[in-house]
């Protein structure tokens, strides 16, 4: 592995670290592609949700930082931060899904929101996902990814995934946002 890295990185060749981790040019795709993979990677697509059109795609696009990624929101609704904001790096997720419910004094923004953040979220049905006040979970976690980025998915998603269905002590309730290009959305 480091002969890649090292490979990649003093040869310039980022297509071959992308071949590595498996990334590959995004394509469209639709509930019956991104179930069939992510089956296949052993990530379990029961809370998987897309964005419902271009344009909410790109603005998630902006505003989640890299793929894969965690967006933790509070009881309360509000923006969670689980890392340095300054830093893009994703590897804090994995200790933090692990202890989520055993954190506290988290530095929360009150300006982001739940509901912003479920705004043009759909499930594989096309149906607008809708958080309802009679549940109410200490935290909701939206794990974004993406099948274009490859082994990511397995490294990073499934293991968060398994992290959150195993959470002690407090009530998690999680999605996968997908963020591959949707078939509908095109002409």
């Amino acid at each position: 592995m480091v002969a890649v890295i090292l490979l990649g990185v003093f040869s310039s060749c980022t297509p071959i670290i992308k071949l590595y981790y498996g990334y590959h040019e995004p394509k469209a795709e639709d509930s019956k592609s991104l179930t069939k993979y992510y089956n296949k990677k052993g990530i379990d697509p029961g809370n998987m949700l897309i964005l419902s059109d271009s344009v909410k795609y790109y603005e998630r696009f902006k505003e989640v930082q890299g793929f894969p990624e965690i967006r933790v929101f509070n009881k309360e609704g509000y923006l969670v931060y689980y890392k340095d904001t300054a830093k893009l790096c994703n590897a804090p997720a994995y200790e933090f899904t692990e202890s989520i419910c055993n954190e506290s004094n988290l530095k929360f923004n009150a300006s982001k929101n739940l509901k912003s953040e479920t705004n043009g979220l759909l499930n594989l049905n096309n149906v607008p996902l809708q958080i309802t006040t009679d549940t109410v979970y200490d935290y909701y976690v939206f794990i974004y990814c993406a099948r274009f980025i490859g082994r990511l998915n397995k490294d990073h998603v499934k293991v968060w995934q398994h992290n959150l269905e195993n959470v002690k002590g407090c009530k998690v309730k999680y999605y996968l946002v997908d963020m591959d290009w949707q078939k509908s959305w095109s002409p």
